[in-house]
């Protein structure tokens, strides 16, 4: 339905369709046999409501009753996990961009509030530390520069685990001799 919608408004802005007009022109569109029906049936009325009035009748009779609801009760779940935080934050903001015009949308302020909720916990000790959310005079950024600064916070601890579990690596069979050494298993013949 939101693939839909930014079509039509992708639509109407490159061909530069009137207000009047814009619920006219995509009815033709239509090509689903019950939807077609349903704008047969209605036809009057729906040729007399704007583009949002319309995704609203649209939405009621082709969506579960409580798809709002649901969709933000999914939103608000959201948590960062094992993904890297940009495709966390791309995943909310996704997520949030199907209730555009919708009394559940968040606002950006909302929206960076739930990601910094979300957010793995070393990456949000990390944040803190660094106090990455405000600039030199402690004023909040905005959410695009907010989101900028936690993925380069977030790339920085990948690369430092990336790093640790690459020496890691190399020192193991290191350690496991030693720990063979010390356990009296290896004799001095088999040491490196």
């Amino acid at each position: 339905m939101r693939a839909y919608e930014q079509a039509c408004y992708g639509y109407f802005d490159t061909k530069d369709i009137v207000e009047d007009k814009q619920v006219r022109k995509v009815l033709a569109g239509l090509r689903d046999l019950h939807i077609q029906d349903w704008a047969g049936i209605n036809r009057d009325h729906l040729l007399a409501l704007d583009f949002a009035a319309f995704m609203t009748k649209f939405r009621a009779g082709y969506l579960p009753k409580d798809w709002e609801e649901t969709t933000h009760i999914e939103l608000l779940q959201m948590v960062q996990g094992t993904n890297t935080f940009w495709d966390f934050s791309v995943q909310v903001q996704t997520k949030n961009s199907i209730l555009i015009r919708m009394p559940s949308h968040l606002t950006n302020e909302q929206l960076r509030h739930h990601m910094e909720s979300g957010m793995n916990a070393k990456l949000a000790l990390r944040c803190r530390l660094e106090k990455a959310g405000a600039n030199k005079d402690n004023v909040p950024l905005t959410l695009v520069a907010w989101l900028d600064t936690i993925k380069c916070v977030d790339g920085l601890i990948r690369t430092e685990q990336a790093n640790f579990h690459g020496v890691s690596l190399c020192l193991l069979p290191h350690f496991y001799i030693w720990t063979l050494t010390i356990s009296g298993l290896v004799t001095s013949r088999h040491r490196l």
